[in-house]
């Protein structure tokens, strides 16, 4: 493969869809083949569905005096639009991180395609060294305890949570 696909393939696997899009793209569906149509709707839905539960599971699992200071879905765009091809290459790997940050704690849940949760890390805030960007992937940060690293996704939102960590520190 050469340079120029590798690249072509790069971009489209880090496409973003908004609700205007995702209404045109449901459009299309309408006159093309079916299995276009499941994937957006369902998949939106199941999007809110998952995020939903996850929410009131968190709530449930406070601590008294605990307040929920940030909720962030993290999509990985470079997997989450391979997502349409049946699970072959990707067993386990992370398309989306629910990171949930209390005025105490970092609550991170990392789902599969099929937002079903593959990992799940429960730390304190004060145990948090540092938010930092990946050595080898640019587009990547997380967060290191105890000299380990755990990933969090695509720096996008990065910043925000590097804010409120510091803040409550």
């Amino acid at each position: 493969m050469c340079n120029m696909d590798k690249r072509l393939l790069s971009m489209l696997n880090e496409l973003q869809y908004s609700e205007e899009e995702i209404t045109s793209l449901e459009k299309e569906a309408n006159e093309s083949i079916n299995i276009d149509k499941y994937y957006v709707k369902n998949g939106e839905l199941l999007k809110k569905l998952t995020m939903q539960m996850l929410e009131e599971s968190v709530r449930k699992e406070l601590q008294e005096g605990e307040k929920i200071e940030c909720e962030i879905l993290v999509e990985e765009g470079s997997l989450v639009n391979s997502k349409v091809i049946p699970n072959i290459f990707t067993a386990g790997a992370t398309f989306y991180y629910y990171i949930v940050l209390t005025n105490t704690r970092l609550r991170i849940k990392s789902l599969d395609c099929y937002f079903k949760k593959i990992n799940e890390y429960n730390v304190l805030i004060s145990s948090i060294q540092a938010v930092s960007r990946h050595k080898k992937m640019k587009n990547v940060y997380g967060i290191t305890i105890d000299n380990n690293y755990i990933q969090l996704g695509s720096t996008e939102h990065e910043q925000e949570l590097k804010n409120i960590i510091e803040k409550l520190k």
